[in-house]
């Protein structure tokens, strides 16, 4: 990848997030003008730069949704939530082009007829919200690119009989070989000259044609009144191409384009001299009975006969070549056959409408072949490149069986050796699925699952992804609080004007006006200089850079920390006292020099906690809404800075706590309101630095958590037995949300249910050395506490020695350091314990639970040495050797084949140049 495209993403991702929260920004205050400009300049400016490379359908969307915004911003337009959801969908279709460019390099052209549907709904808003002004309609109307209304004609409705009946044999031979015949329809705008296009040339470009021929669109006016530069011309061709070239061939003008998939029997259209007499009374009552009798041979024989003997040019003789040509490619269909029998008497062409006579191929994905034959032909008009009536019933419901049967896989035997490749197989075959039903949305949720799942390890976001849409199909194809994409559907289900020779002319395509109502930014220079003047200024540099500066930073601070080992060598062992001076005032300025470089290649790693609640306000909003309840999001303290690798670590477990949140603490309007509380919840995420921790607290004013309901179920799936059901305290219970597999909800959803949530959220945060604390109040709400460390960088740690090697303990789980007499150890059922300031706590060995041979050594005095850990809220006491210093370390994960041992967390380099391995104090006790 070029790095001009490199930072086109980089820029790119960041202008969508920009425009997410603005278009949240603008839902508290639709009226504020200085965010809706704000608005339209990140679109217009991520159009622009868009331009720079062949991404037609990033650049469409993008440019409808601009024009949408102009229109808004300058009072044409009236700002509302279902512009905004559509908005955010065509911008979450951006996002999913960005991640697509970003694997493979380019844009799959199938995208064209998603980028035409989102681009058409956008500019039918510009139409469909205008305010009520006839002048300003009338503009818009005819300002904006035309709007498709029409939808894709079934192959009852394209005008075949005009194709010669010697293309109709061939096209119909070539179909029952398995070959995908396509009728395409392309019908330029008039001002496609001055776009840089040429229609003529893309038509015959066009490959694997059969017939084709061109139509005006419009009576020819005189020559003297000829407008050269105008196109009135529309092209009809019958191909045998695959429609996926077909559509990288028109993937610039999906929204000028139909193509739809020919069944066989649509060719069979008789014509000619409709003359006739008594004899062709007595074939049709013969033929009916070799039919019916299944004499096959005796009838193709009848026919034959016939033939020889009648004109050639009268429709009985082509309704008998038609005839023969079934007979010979498909005399299993019957009631086919019977129908062009029987078409003879009336000398009309048959009705093939109820006939399952499509074609068994893959890509047959047009209009059903059910329409009936004598709808209105197909016009020359532009209509969007695949059928915006959606995918046959037969294709939904194949698909919901590959859907129900990838479920089925997902929840299949969950082993680990091969689970991983099973997750992203499934997610595959259901990407595929939603491209083949035109679901965008769909695609761009599984990818995000597809994430979730690769780090958790688990199939719960597919799962939970494949629930909601089985219970939301409906709505998610069609939300209720989306009337314009309602007018839209009912558009495009209109029926199809009748075609003519020369069509009623089309208004022309036109720029629009200029207004005076608001700024106009119509070049890009002046954005890059408002945006140069206004904007912070930065450097944006590659993490892999600042990864190698904290690792040269690393390898100083080892070379700085040899210094003093290097003086008292110099003093003891060479008696030279006057170096070993000289050498530690030297290791005073180094070691100054490289903590300030550290703090400052430190300070560059941090990254504020917004980038983590930026995506909140997008996610309360949907969830809330789903969920039929009102919610106020507070959040505090999104200038707070943690490590970059703690703040990314962040987003997975938020997004659990927040979603839980919203689901089981919030309650509904009519619930609060019944118990006293305002309709509108509220939902806090504050965060805060104290120390070297930061502090996240995400609090909710819903109904609580009641430990009693937490005792029953954790009891029901046994996760505590009946002796700790008596004696467990309710602060302990409510803590027990955290346990794996838990879960209060009674019915599964798309939301919650499943019991690994929390458990998630736990893991995910002990991961990075934090902690987790939860406090409830039945009735008044819910605070959720994650304490982290600044920084995963240098971990302080404390050094023990054990069998004559040192091994580092994390200072987040050191309690305390205690010499204990050996008489003052007990035994409880063969397991060493203490009584320790009123608490019993277990002791274990560390040389025995790192399977050394060697004993624990006591001090002169016959002392144990104990080191007091906290793990998982429980006291444990390690038995080592001796204690050493504490000291911050530079703390390296394993790699290679040590990186199985689960019993240490990474290796750190020490000044005199031993290596210090870091115990897992978790794993190992």
């Amino acid at each position: 990848m070029n790095p001009l495209l490199e930072q086109f993403l980089s820029e790119a991702r960041d202008f969508l997030q920009g425009i997410g929260e603005k278009l949240m920004q603008l839902e508290q205050a639709p009226d504020d003008a200085e965010l809706m400009v704000g608005l339209f300049r990140l679109v217009h400016t991520l159009k622009g730069n868009s331009g720079l490379f062949e991404f037609p359908e990033m650049t469409r969307v993008l440019h409808a949704g601009e024009d949408l915004m102009d229109a808004v911003r300058n009072g044409r337009v009236r700002y509302s939530q279902a512009l905004a959801d559509q908005l955010l969908d065509a911008m979450d279709f951006v996002g999913l082009l960005c991640d697509e460019i970003a694997s493979d390099g380019l844009i799959d052209a199938a995208r064209a007829a998603d980028s035409a549907r989102l681009a058409q709904a956008l500019r039918t808003l510009i139409v469909s919200q205008a305010v009520a002004d006839p002048d300003a309609v009338e503009d818009l109307q005819s300002g904006a690119a035309p709007v498709p209304a029409l939808a894709a004609p079934g192959p009852g409705q394209l005008p075949l009989a005009d194709i010669p009946e010697a293309v109709r044999l061939a096209a119909f031979k070539r179909a029952l070989d398995g070959d995908a015949v396509h009728w395409l329809s392309y019908t330029p705008i008039a001002e496609c000259f001055f776009q840089g296009d040429d229609p003529f040339f893309a038509a015959r470009q066009t490959p694997d044609i059969l017939w084709r021929r061109i139509l005006a669109t419009e009576p020819w006016p005189p020559l003297a009144e000829l407008d050269a530069y105008r196109c009135v011309l529309a092209f009809q061709l019958l191909t045998v191409a695959p429609r996926a070239e077909l559509v990288e061939q028109y993937r610039y003008v999906p929204d000028q384009v139909t193509i739809v998939e020919v069944a066989p029997l649509y060719f069979a259209i008789p014509q000619g001299d409709p003359n006739g007499g008594p004899v062709y009374e007595d074939f049709v009552a013969d033929a009916l009975q070799h039919l019916d009798a299944g004499r096959l041979p005796a009838l193709k024989q009848a026919a034959q006969s016939m033939l020889h003997l009648s004109n050639p040019d009268l429709w009985f003789s082509s309704a008998l070549r038609w005839l023969l040509a079934l007979l010979e490619s498909m005399p299993e269909q019957r009631p086919a056959l019977r129908r062009l029998i029987e078409s003879l008497r009336s000398l009309s062409p048959p009705d093939w409408a109820d006939l399952n006579v499509a074609p068994e191929s893959p890509a047959s994905v047009s209009a059903s072949p059910a329409l009936s034959a004598s709808a209105p032909a197909l016009a020359a008009a532009p209509v969007p490149l695949d059928s915006p009536a959606g995918p046959s019933a037969a294709i939904v419901e194949a698909m919901a069986g590959i859907f129900s049967n990838q479920r089925q896989i997902l929840l299949f035997d969950d082993q680990p050796a091969w689970h991983h490749g099973r997750i992203e197989a499934a997610a595959l075959v259901l990407t595929n699925c939603c491209k083949a039903l035109g679901d965008v949305n769909g695609q761009s949720l599984i990818a995000a699952a597809l994430e979730k799942d690769r780090a958790s390890g688990s199939s719960a976001a597919l799962l939970a992804w494949l629930a909601a849409r089985d219970g939301d199909a409906a709505t998610s194809q069609q939300p209720p609080d989306a009337p314009e994409r309602a007018t839209v559907s009912a558009a495009n289900n209109a029926p199809v004007p009748a075609v003519s020779a020369a069509p009623e002319p089309a208004p022309p395509a036109r720029a629009p006006a200029p207004s005076d109502e608001g700024p106009k930014f119509g070049r890009r220079a002046d954005d890059a200089i408002a945006a140069a003047s206004a904007g912070p200024k930065s450097l944006k540099v590659d993490q892999s850079k600042i990864d190698r500066l904290m690792n040269l930073i690393g390898e100083m601070v080892v070379s700085k920390n040899a210094l003093p080992y290097l003086a008292q060598r110099a003093e003891e062992q060479f008696g030279v006292r006057e170096l070993a001076r000289e050498i530690k005032s030297q290791y005073a300025v180094i070691n100054r020099i490289a903590e300030e470089m550290q703090d400052a290649i430190m300070q560059v790693r941090m990254m504020p906690v917004s980038f983590v609640f930026q995506r909140f306000p997008r996610l309360v909003r949907d969830i809330s809404r789903k969920l039929g309840k009102e919610v106020q999001l507070l959040l505090e303290g999104e200038e707070t800075e943690a490590d970059k690798n703690i703040i990314e670590s962040l987003a997975d477990p938020l997004i659990h706590i927040v979603r839980n949140s919203l689901d089981h603490g919030l309650e509904t309007p009519d619930v609060r309101q019944t118990a006293g509380k305002p309709a509108i919840g509220t939902l806090t995420i504050r965060a805060v630095q104290e120390g070297d921790r930061v502090l996240i607290d995400i609090i909710d004013d819903g109904r609580g958590i009641d430990p009693a309901v937490i005792k029953r179920k954790a009891y029901e799936k046994g996760l505590i037995d009946e002796a700790m059901l008596d004696r467990i305290t309710d602060r302990e219970a409510v803590n027990l949300v955290f346990a794996a597999g838990f879960s209060t909800m009674e019915v599964v959803s798309d939301l919650s249910g499943r019991g690994v949530g929390m458990d998630v959220v736990r893991t995910a945060v002990e991961k990075v050395n934090g902690a987790l604390l939860l406090d409830s109040e039945v009735g008044k709400g819910t605070r959720l506490r994650i304490t982290l460390p600044l920084s995963m960088a240098v971990t302080k740690v404390m050094i023990v020695e054990s069998d004559g090697q040192i091994f580092g303990v994390p200072m987040d789980h050191v309690v305390e350091t205690v010499r204990i007499p050996n008489k003052a150890i007990r035994s409880i059922k063969h397991s060493k314990t203490i009584v320790l300031r009123g608490s019993i706590v277990p002791l274990k060995a560390l040389n025995t639970l790192l399977g050394l041979s060697a004993r624990q050594r006591t001090n002169a005095d016959d002392e144990m040495a104990v080191l007091v850990a906290r793990v998982g809220g429980a006291a444990v006491g390690l038995i080592v050797d001796d204690f050493r210093e504490t000291a911050e370390i530079i703390q390296k994960p394993l790699s290679g084949v040590l990186a199985g041992l689960a019993a240490y967390s990474g290796s750190a380099l020490m000044g005199d140049g031993s290596v210090l391995m870091v115990l897992n104090v978790k794993e190992i006790v």
